[in-house]
């Protein structure tokens, strides 16, 4: 859409008026309600008041959270870990400057000294140890 001409400014202005009033007036599908219900407790076509329960919707949005949760975890793969078993500590992306696009980077392995039960173990890597998450590490498979 191109603005030209000597009322450009106030054909602008119409479009963002537009625009505004499209964004505020439209239902959000999650939670059922437009972002005017929320805010005034009115609808801004009909110029009505709205009966919004915040209890329900907080609600619907746990419930659908724990059902993304649940289809999360079941594709999780468990692993105990245990003291001496080998790990690789997984890279982050801005780590592994040199290694290839489609490679999952990966440094070690390091032996496990001691499992905590937060979700964090301590790794000997040579000259100290460190407390690592298990959310970084994947297990060691010698070939």
């Amino acid at each position: 859409m191109t603005f030209s001409g000597s009322d450009w400014f106030t054909n602008m202005q119409h479009t963002l008026d537009a625009v505004a009033w499209a964004v505020c007036t439209t239902v959000n599908p999650t939670i059922k309600h437009s972002p005017c219900h929320l805010a005034f407790s009115q609808d801004m076509i009909f110029r009505c008041a709205v009966q919004i329960n915040l209890d329900s919707i907080h609600n619907e949005h746990q419930k659908t959270l724990a059902a993304s949760n649940s289809k999360e975890d079941k594709s999780r793969i468990t692993k105990q870990y245990l003291p001496g078993n080998q790990v690789l500590i997984i890279l982050d992306s801005d780590e592994c400057h040199c290694q290839p696009k489609m490679n999952k980077p990966t440094n070690g392995p390091y032996t496990i000294t001691r499992v905590h039960t937060n979700g964090s173990v301590e790794i000997d890597r040579g000259n100290f140890t460190e407390t690592i998450n298990i959310r970084h590490l994947k297990p060691f498979i010698s070939t």
